[in-house]
Parts: structure tokens; sequence; C-alpha cells
């Protein structure tokens, strides 16, 4: 007697897979159509426009947001460093606000090698970190935790944040803003430069800021890895020096 076949009545799970076909149509509404476009990653509050560099404010931007914690609402959801979801030249602008320390070093290259793939050719990156030559120049010279400013929330910010993350954050659970590495102005400007031949770093009290933008000359492997020549680059080091009380600001 022939076994009667059962029916498999489970229905498998559908799955979203996100594609890049698809990106334009799902995060970049009709009413963005003419704008140019601006990725604000790592964005942490609610609402479109918040911390967003006032560059990229006007009617003439769109901001896509991309956050890296899925409590948060935003247009794009993914792991921090992880840019693969976007098409290659999608974006006008990427602002990413002390966020890259994030990433552990051997990271840098390969996202700022993404970064460069994502924007149009004439846009530009500008980012954030921590200055962390200036925090060591104050472990150097008052201890680590020696209370450098109070934030407005009346938080006490010291070297050990600068360099490992805020600690009042982490203590209360959010270990994702851990700190996984760390730049002086001088090895932000080189890691920049690896792949943004035209940019610069600012340098402002316990902030470092980077301009950089993409040109058809970046992809040159002649020029590859060279920064700007020896004399430029001495001075730049020079000016790492740990005792010397720093201007305001200091361009690299």
């Amino acid at each position: 007697m022939a076994k009667k076949k059962i029916k498999n009545n489970t229905r498998k799970p559908k799955t979203k897979t996100l594609v890049t076909q698809g990106m334009k149509t799902k995060f970049i509404p009709d009413s963005a159509k003419g704008k140019k476009l601006v990725l604000h990653m790592g964005c942490e509050k609610p609402q479109r426009g918040d911390d967003l560099d006032e560059r990229f404010s006007g009617k003439e931007w769109h901001e896509v947001r991309l956050s890296f914690n899925k409590n948060i609402k935003a247009d794009v959801t993914a792991k921090i460093g992880d840019l693969s979801l976007f098409e290659d030249q999608q974006f006008d602008a990427i602002w990413f606000p002390n966020k890259i320390d994030r990433l552990f070093a051997y990271e840098v290259d390969g996202f700022l090698k993404e970064c460069h793939r994502i924007l149009k050719y004439d846009g530009c990156i500008l980012l954030t970190t921590p200055n962390i030559k200036e925090a060591a120049r104050k472990i150097y010279k008052e201890g680590i935790d020696q209370v450098l400013y109070k934030t407005n929330s009346g938080y006490e910010i010291t070297p050990m944040d600068i360099v490992f993350g805020f600690g009042e954050d982490i203590k209360s659970g959010k270990e994702d803003i851990v700190h996984n590495s760390g730049f002086t102005p001088v090895y932000l400007l080189k890691r920049v430069k690896e792949y943004f031949r035209d940019s610069k770093v600012q340098a402002s009290g316990f902030q470092t800021w980077a301009m950089a933008y993409k040109r058809k000359h970046d992809t040159d492997e002649n020029t590859r890895g060279k920064l700007i020549g020896d004399d430029m680059n001495q001075r730049m080091v020079e000016r790492d020096n740990i005792d010397k009380e720093p201007e305001q600001p200091v361009i690299y």
C-alpha cells in the first residue's frame, strides 16, 4: 500500500532582501528629486534635520538618515561601517559626526574606500572625531581623570571619556559607543588622503574636523599613499608635539 503523501502546510517565512536597485525608490522620496543628497551616518535623534551640519541644512539638500541603532527611526539601519546597500556615486555629501573612532583601526581604510565609492565626483565627506592629541597632552600634564569641561547636561568630561568613550553612556549599557580607535589630526589626515587627495583637517580644542572631496585623480596609483611633500609632512608632525599649547584653530 502506497504511503499517503502528507502535505506540509508550514509556510516559509518571507525574507526581505535590500538590493541597491531598490534603494532610490525605498529610501529617497519623490520630493527629493532634483535635490542634492547628503548621507547622515550615525544619526541618533528622532527628527530629520537633528544634528545635521548647517552646510547641508538648506532647501537644496535632502537628508538620508543612516542609523547604527535599530531603535532609532531612520531611512536605513546598518552595522557601522557597512555601506554595501548604497549605489556607486549616489550621494553629493556624507556627514559623519564623532563615530569614526568606533571602527577598529584596521577597518578605517575599507570604510573610507566605501565612502569614496558612494560619493559623486566633486562630492564631499565631512567628519568629526575627538582630538586624541589634545587629550594626550592633558593626560601628560594634568592626569587622565582631570575634568576638562561640562556638557550642556552637566556631565563632567575627562580625557578618559575622549579616549575611550563617554563613561556615563557606557555605564548605562550603551557599549556600542566604546571607542575602538583614535585619531590625532595628522593621523586622520593621512588616513583620509589615502582615498581623497583634496582634503584638509582642522583641530580646535578637543575636536577634529576633516573635509575631503572626491576627485577624478584620486584613483591615480602614481599618487596613491603619497601625502603632500616631505617639508609639509614634517611641519605637521611637529605640530603633534605634546608639550606645545595648540593654536586655535590649527589647520593641517
